[in-house]
């Protein structure tokens, strides 16, 4: 998920630690640390002293609530890790396992660190492109992106091995008639649908959503 919570026993330790970790570079990325807090008390369904009318705006804030989580998925930029290694070395014109330092025998944690660039190179390639095709890949992952107007006739799809094509992409996502533009950077780890019309985008996206 690209974040973690860590607990310590006392408030002395938590703050050193964040005080001497936060913006160190860990496997090839800079930490960021932020002080978390505590989960939200809510009532209970069963709660004796709640009336119906109340139970029932609690189960449709859930409702809700699981499903902005589940639009959000996983970072907007998020890459797979072999579809990364297969785009540096069809780009620089060597093998998979020297990329990650094979023949040179590296530690995991160096391998690790070489994966880690390679993908922050290739998201930026990607945030690149789509900003060309006028697509703010930025307020998709921001911290204000909750606020931002999402498109109803684009579709994300993220996940793709690189060996895909937009032949293929246009195939699988097609809805009658419709007409749709298919963008695809030259990593292929990522792509963007667009329709003429938002009906045909939630169609396509209740048929193929988590395939």
């Amino acid at each position: 998920k690209g974040f973690a919570f860590v607990g310590f026993t006392s408030v002395s330790e938590a703050f050193q630690a964040r005080t001497e970790l936060d913006k160190k570079d860990f496997q090839g990325r800079l930490l960021h640390i932020l002080q978390a807090r505590p989960a939200p008390s809510a009532p209970k369904h069963d709660d004796p002293n709640l009336t119906w009318k109340q139970r029932q705006e609690l189960a449709r804030k859930e409702r809700e609530t699981k499903g902005s989580e589940a639009a959000k998925g996983w970072s907007a930029s998020f890459v797979r890790g072999d579809a990364v290694v297969d785009s540096l070395a069809d780009k620089l014109g060597l093998r998979k396992g020297e990329i990650l330092g094979v023949k040179d025998k590296l530690s995991s944690g160096d391998a690790a660190v070489r994966l880690a660039l390679g993908e922050t190179q290739i998201i930026e390639e990607n945030r690149q492109y789509f900003k060309e095709h006028g697509v703010d890949m930025d307020a998709l992952v921001s911290a204000d992106s909750k606020d931002t107007k999402r498109s109803k006739t684009s579709i994300l799809v993220k996940n793709l091995p690189y060996d895909t094509r937009v032949e293929e992409l246009s195939k699988l996502f097609q809805i009658g008639e419709s007409t749709i533009t298919v963008l695809l950077p030259p990593s292929r780890s990522i792509a963007l649908v667009k329709y003429g019309h938002s009906a045909d985008a939630k169609r396509a996206f209740k048929k193929l959503a988590y395939r």
